[in-house]
């Protein structure tokens, strides 16, 4: 598993569309290293992406020993359980995440569905493409 952090140290207003288009042109790259893959004789690799949105908690962690980077809270936990949910080419993200990236998405909704650590259900969508190629700000 690799988690990507989109907003720290510097927040952009359209983050959520930058993780989502990072997140579409990685599956676009494993498509092209499958393909090199299957002309070899080699199995697929196959990779499902979760991507949400909210406020976390960010910062060095551990002991004096061993410090990692990393951020904390409900928003990783439920993008880690969508990344868990999701197979091979799939990209999920949250209802959180759609609110913020909808009119440049195509996605469509998988409906609302339990995720583990959390009492209510969490509405899916699946992103099938970008609308229109981001020009992204510095």
């Amino acid at each position: 598993a690799m988690m990507a952090v989109f907003g720290f140290p510097v927040s952009h207003s359209d983050d959520p569309l930058r993780a989502v288009t990072s997140a579409i042109r990685m599956q676009e790259l494993v498509a092209v290293y499958n393909r090199e893959r299957a002309e070899k004789g080699l199995p697929p690799v196959k990779v499902g992406i979760g991507i949400n949105s909210g406020s976390v908690v960010a910062g060095n962690m551990g002991c004096d020993r061993k410090l990692d980077y990393t951020v904390i809270g409900d928003p990783v936990n439920v993008a880690s359980r969508l990344a868990g949910r999701a197979s091979g080419g799939q990209v999920l993200i949250s209802h959180a995440t759609f609110e913020r990236v909808g009119n440049r998405v195509l996605a469509e909704s998988l409906g609302a569905h339990p995720v583990k650590g959390r009492a209510e259900r969490v509405e899916i969508y699946e992103v099938r493409a970008l609308l229109a190629s981001p020009a992204f700000a510095a």
